[in-house]
């Protein structure tokens, strides 16, 4: 019998994992397709490209907001749905349509953003809103600006 592992690498993977039957690589940004240098590396694309060539449909699904986690979805090429906000945030790059929007109730935001009022919470939190993909927070403070830049927002509005 031969040693597929030794002598093709590849077909290992296939044998092994069943890759000839996989369909969707959903990928996240953060830690995932982006490091610290918040870009996509050449080798990450690589492999992107060389699960398309499968036959492999390529995803984008993430915490961020839409409008940040959108030059990623560009640059892998993804022609699907761009899942953002842990999934309650689906829109159809190519055509605008948002396909899922669950957002939080008026009453559920009032009563989060009244326990995050509290004293010792205060200093642990940075809070963000965000309203139709907009950016809004209760002050622009450095961590702010900081977030604001790494997530490429243009601009966020204050109270």
């Amino acid at each position: 019998m031969q040693n597929i592992t030794a002598s093709n690498p590849a077909h290992a993977t296939d044998r092994a994992f069943g890759t000839a039957d996989i369909q969707l690589l959903v990928v996240d940004i953060d830690g995932t397709i982006a490091g610290l240098s918040n870009t996509i590396r050449e080798p990450v694309k690589q492999a992107i490209l060389a699960a398309e060539s499968r036959g492999v449909k390529v995803a984008v699904a993430t915490g961020r907001m839409y409008r940040s986690a959108l030059r990623f979805h560009r640059d892998i090429g993804s022609t699907l749905p761009l899942i953002c906000y842990q999934g309650a945030w689906i829109q159809d790059h190519a055509t605008q349509k948002r396909l899922r929007h669950l957002p939080l109730s008026k009453k559920t935001a009032l009563q989060l953003l009244d326990s995050f009022e509290e004293a010792h919470l205060r200093s642990l939190l940075s809070i963000h809103f965000y309203i139709d993909d907009q950016l809004y927070v209760p002050e622009i403070t450095a961590a702010t600006r900081i977030y604001a830049e790494r997530s490429g927002v243009c601009h966020f509005c204050s109270e």
